[in-house]
């Protein structure tokens, strides 16, 4: 991973954010789970709690306001045995997905419509990720402290068709789908917190 020089929040305000201390999700997320026995995503005490198999879904999404061009939020990977269904972060276009996650094998992973391995993960811990738009390019970025950054991978704006409508958290398939992959895996649980998007200034 490359250190990113700019602090990106510099250049840019904050338009949502999520802190996950409610009850309940409520409007306007979306929460998809794969249909197998135990899978949950729900709210507890402050983190997005989500327990299911390895290789299953349990996606939450919202829509984002206009503008965006930057979406953070926290990330662990507790005991959860995902490697391309680990748990992560997505925007989401029209056309498609950029997605950034944490993969039991100790390693980022990125897709972009190809799967790039990145970078070193320890288990059972907590990390920042974060989707950037940088003029023709969008950054996948990972951070132990929110502050200093590591460029994971990154791809070409061009892909993507207009403005990032929405944001997704949880376990998903490559393409950032609800879809699950066909052995289950073990039981294990993750969790996300404080979802932030920016937008520029």
């Amino acid at each position: 991973p490359t250190p990113v020089e700019q602090d990106a929040r510099a250049t840019r305000r904050l338009v949502l954010e999520d802190a996950f201390d409610r009850r309940e999700l409520g409007e306007p997320w979306k929460v998809t789970l794969s249909p197998r026995e135990g899978t949950s995503l729900k709210l507890d005490e402050g983190v997005l709690a989500i327990e299911a198999n390895a290789n299953s879904a349990a996606v939450a999404e919202r829509p984002l306001p206009g503008g965006v061009t930057m979406v953070e939020a926290r990330v662990f990977n507790g005991s959860d045995r995902g490697a391309t269904w680990g748990p992560g972060i997505a925007l989401v276009w029209a056309n498609g997905a950029y997605r950034i996650n944490l993969r039991a094998d100790g390693r980022f992973g990125v897709y972009d419509g190809r799967e790039v391995l990145a970078g070193s993960v320890a288990p059972n811990c907590w990390y920042h990720l974060r989707l950037r738009i940088e003029g023709d390019t969008v950054l996948a970025e990972a951070s132990e402290d929110g502050e200093a950054w590591d460029l994971i991978s990154s791809t070409d704006r061009g892909r993507f068709q207009g403005e990032p409508l929405a944001v997704r958290v949880g376990k998903m398939s490559p393409p950032a789908d609800a879809t699950d992959y066909g052995e289950p895996g073990p039981m294990g649980a993750c969790a996300i917190e404080e979802l932030r998007a920016w937008a520029a200034r």
